[in-house]
């Protein structure tokens, strides 16, 4: 029928008129060899809840193990697993199930933090748990708290390249550019006297090394001039969007 009335339209139009029953064809058949293409919503909120329903699962059970516990990385494995679910509800718009986890993962943090100030703890686990509680901090806006914990976290902890790039990062999220250069110049306070003996003791080294043929390996540890590298990096990166800003800020005026 289709192409009986093709014969009836005009010569300049059939092309056009032969495209759009082509494109119809294409579509029926590809509509019937996989017509589960077409059911998208219900699916992905079945998958979704699933999904939610397993991380809900896990931070339950590790909520249960870390309440009974005063081991530290079985407290921050709680932590984790409220942050992993806290993320997962936001990206599905469950708003006040995201804040409920990301309170219950600020609880955990909190904990394991008070363990580690009684035990023998490394830097790394500080870091871990600082950073658990600061990006709670940050999910709920709260960046007087965010950098409170920050300042906090230096008179314990001596920060890597990772740390501060991860909270400048929550600062930048923020939009807050003034805090990040005076957080950092803060670090900056504890790297430089590390970085100046670092530097004493590879003098040290060196000489004694002249005295030997044995080959020494070179390390790949980060150091703390390396730390103290980032920081002022952080510092030259969030001063450019400062003054960029209050450019902008006196164009907007004129």
């Amino acid at each position: 029928m289709l192409f009986e009335n093709l014969r009836n339209v005009k010569k300049k139009w059939k092309v056009p008129a032969l495209i759009v029953i082509i494109v119809l064809i294409l579509g029926l058949l590809s509509y019937f060899a996989n017509p589960g293409a077409f059911v998208g919503s219900d699916t992905n909120t079945a998958a979704t809840g699933t999904s939610i329903e397993s991380l809900e699962s896990q931070a339950k059970e590790a909520a249960k193990a870390a309440d009974d516990s005063d081991d530290g990385e079985t407290v921050i494995a709680a932590s984790e697993a409220y942050y992993d679910l806290a993320v997962y509800q936001q990206l599905y718009n469950e708003g006040a199930d995201a804040k409920e986890s990301y309170q219950l993962m600020k609880k955990y943090a909190e904990k394991a933090l008070d363990i580690y100030g009684s035990v023998e703890t490394t830097d790394a686990q500080w870091q871990t748990a600082y950073l658990l509680l600061m990006q709670a901090d940050a999910a709920g806006n709260d960046v007087e708290s965010l950098r409170a914990h920050f300042a906090d976290s230096l008179n314990v902890t001596v920060p890597s390249s990772d740390y501060l790039q991860t909270y400048a990062n929550l600062l930048y999220t923020a939009e807050d550019y003034q805090a990040i250069v005076d957080d950092m110049n803060a670090a900056v306070a504890v790297l430089e006297p590390l970085a100046t003996n670092e530097e004493e003791t590879e003098e040290e080294t060196a000489a004694e090394e002249e005295e030997t043929t044995d080959d020494t390996a070179t390390s790949t540890e980060e150091t703390p001039s390396d730390v103290l590298a980032t920081a002022n990096q952080l510092i030259t990166t969030a001063q450019s969007l400062l003054d960029d800003s209050g450019t902008s800020g006196a164009e907007g005026e004129e």
